[in-house]
């Protein structure tokens, strides 16, 4: 489609930093507003807003995030890990000084929104799991960067992930090619995080490997991959799958 939307960017990190210091944080409400304290002497040249693709549980323990591989444009292969320091969570820095307090911040697509939407996504998908299942999942971190894809295509992989020293349990990668922009579906998104739901709180049967529509495999790997489906069907309250 030509045509865009907006929406609002739920549940993002909002940090008033001058310099590496912490000044204040907080995060952004359900219409997307927020409300932060910035320095009485805000000077661009060392303060900051900046808002970060990164949620924590109550307890304050991380719970998803969506960061940006430092990796060549191409196919990456997903046995090898992204550098973890020069890797970063998506984020944007804002002068408020320039932008002024009550008004809309716009991230556009050429921005990074997709990785917005992939967030927003992934905070509806671990939400609705944790109050389905009465606990916590593990953390996720998953990956997004400009027309960088992935020897898997698009998987979940409960393979351990660092990146700026923050640590998570399980990884989903997200092709990014601007020529399919896979990432705008909310079926394979949800999909992936079907597979995190079911290592978070059951057991992922280990058969995996290459799979497509229609051409029989393991019979835990079709059983994973339905139920991933299925997740994602119930999640977004659609029977079909469209990726």
């Amino acid at each position: 489609s030509s045509s865009t939307s907006q929406a609002a960017a739920q549940a993002v990190l909002v940090l008033s930093l001058r310099g590496d210091e912490l000044v204040d944080a907080t995060v952004s409400a359900a219409d997307g507003s927020f409300t932060v304290q910035l320095p009485a002497d805000f000077t661009p040249a060392t303060d900051r807003l900046v808002f970060a693709l990164i949620a924590t549980h109550a307890d304050g323990s991380l719970a998803f995030a969506v960061a940006r591989p430092d990796v060549p444009v191409g196919s990456w292969v997903v046995t090898q890990a992204p550098p973890a320091e020069s890797s970063t969570f998506w984020s944007w820095s804002v002068d408020p000084s320039v932008v002024a307090s009550g008004s809309t911040i716009l991230i556009g697509e050429a921005q990074g929104s997709a990785a917005v939407r992939v967030f927003d996504w992934a905070r509806y998908a671990v939400r609705q799991s944790e109050s389905w299942f009465g606990k916590d999942g593990q953390s996720v971190l998953l990956w997004l960067a400009p027309e960088v894809t992935y020897s898997c295509g698009s998987c979940f992989t409960p393979w351990a992930a660092v990146v700026q020293g923050q640590a998570f349990a399980s990884q989903i990668w997200l092709p990014a090619s601007s020529v399919e922009q896979r990432y705008w579906s909310e079926a394979l998104v949800a999909h992936e995080l079907g597979h995190w739901a079911m290592d978070s709180f059951g057991l992922l049967p280990p058969e995996v490997g290459s799979h497509c529509l229609g051409t029989p495999t393991f019979a835990g790997q079709a059983y994973s991959e339905g139920w991933a489906t299925a997740f994602s069907s119930v999640l977004r309250a659609e029977p079909r799958h469209e990726a």
